[in-house]
């Protein structure tokens, strides 16, 4: 309440806002060219730096390249020291709020490790997010009723309906569209509830 407005302030703000973030998408090209070249390291310090400056974007991609790429461009020793550098950027990326995929691959990895319920959690916010990916995955845990609180097909069935439309593409609907085509035979012949 005490604190005047000042409206020229607050603009000047924005705009430097704006302007730094607007900056981030040559940065991220010049990454891409970077590792287009085969300098993986150079472009890991790229993303890392746009992702340090709160680019989710920037945060998933520096994820996927060193899951992918780093332990074969030598940038670290394995897999799993590639993994454990990547989770942190993949939680930024999906903090965010742009980049609904992070919350998807977190999701695989915890199902991959194991934990069920975390990668439940992780799968639903990029479901409710629109990925489609999560979308499908989580499907097939409420089909399986596996990380989640009792099997569901009629959600699993919603959610492979939700991850065709929200695909980007024809072949990205795939999966789930043979998932659900199997889950209403199955519901019809009556081998499942």
């Amino acid at each position: 309440k005490d604190v005047p407005r000042n409206c020229t302030r607050g603009a000047s703000l924005l705009r430097v806002f704006v302007e730094e973030r607007l900056g981030w998408s040559a940065e991220q090209d010049d990454a891409i060219k970077k590792f287009d070249k085969g300098d993986v390291f150079g472009a890991l310090v790229h993303l890392g730096m746009l992702a340090a400056q709160g680019s989710g974007t920037a945060a998933l991609n520096a994820a996927h390249v060193l899951s992918r790429h780093a332990k074969s461009a030598g940038v670290v020793a394995d897999d799993q020291t590639a993994a454990n550098l990547a989770e942190p950027l993949l939680l930024r990326a999906a903090r965010s709020g742009c980049c609904a995929e992070g919350w998807g691959e977190l999701g695989l990895r915890r199902l991959a490790a194991g934990d069920v319920v975390a990668a439940a959690h992780a799968l639903r916010r990029g479901s409710l997010l629109g990925n489609a990916e999560s979308r499908f995955h989580l499907a097939r845990l409420f089909e399986t009723g596996v990380g989640v609180r009792r099997r569901n097909m009629s959600e699993a069935a919603s959610l492979y309906r939700q991850a065709i439309s929200s695909a980007g593409s024809e072949a990205e609907t795939v999966p789930s569209r043979v998932a659900l085509l199997w889950l209403q035979l199955r519901r019809a012949l009556r081998l499942v509830a």
